[in-house]
This record gives C-alpha cells, sequence and structure tokens, in this order.
C-alpha cells in the first residue's frame, strides 16, 4: 500500500511538495501551493525556465573524466554554478 516516488498531482506538482498546513511556517497555505505550482510549471517547460532566467537543469549533470595514474587535471567553478575538468598546464 505505498506511494511510488516521484508522482504527481492532479495539477502536475510532486506530491513530495504537498505539506500540511500545520507543516508550513511563513508563508500562508494557499501561497505556498501557488508557488510550488509555478515551479513545477517552471521545471516542465525549457522554454517557460528559460523566459524566467534559469538555464541550469534542477538535477544537473555529472561531470566525468576517465582517469589514470599520472594524469594531471584541474576542476574549475564556473561562473554559472557548473564545474568543469580542464587538463593541467604550465602558465
Amino acid at each position: 500500500e505505498g506511494q511510488a516516488l516521484s508522482l504527481l498531482d492532479d495539477s502536475g506538482v510532486p506530491l513530495v511538495f504537498r505539506l500540511p498546513a500545520e507543516d508550513l511556517y511563513g508563508i500562508a497555505p494557499e501561497r505556498y501551493a501557488a508557488r510550488v505550482a509555478e515551479l513545477s510549471a517552471l521545471l516542465r517547460s525549457d522554454e517557460a525556465s528559460r523566459g524566467a532566467g534559469i538555464v541550469r537543469s534542477l538535477h544537473g549533470a555529472a561531470v566525468h573524466r576517465p582517469v589514470r595514474k599520472g594524469d594531471r587535471f584541474s576542476i574549475w567553478i564556473e561562473q554559472t554554478g557548473g564545474l568543469t575538468i580542464k587538463d593541467a598546464f604550465v602558465f
């Protein structure tokens, strides 16, 4: 009788975001529901999220690179929040 993970309600909002009113602090339940619905709509539409200035995925992407003994590389943190692996070099 368990609940499947990642289920959506009738509005397309993940059930994990549906909280009882007594669990909300500092925001009215109606306002919380409206904000969660707005976020959910942005997550479902690349066009809407870009229009709102969101250019990165919620889930992100894994940085990967095969590494062998003796390899040298640097991990850079980009201004947009991403990570990049680059070959190490002498300046």
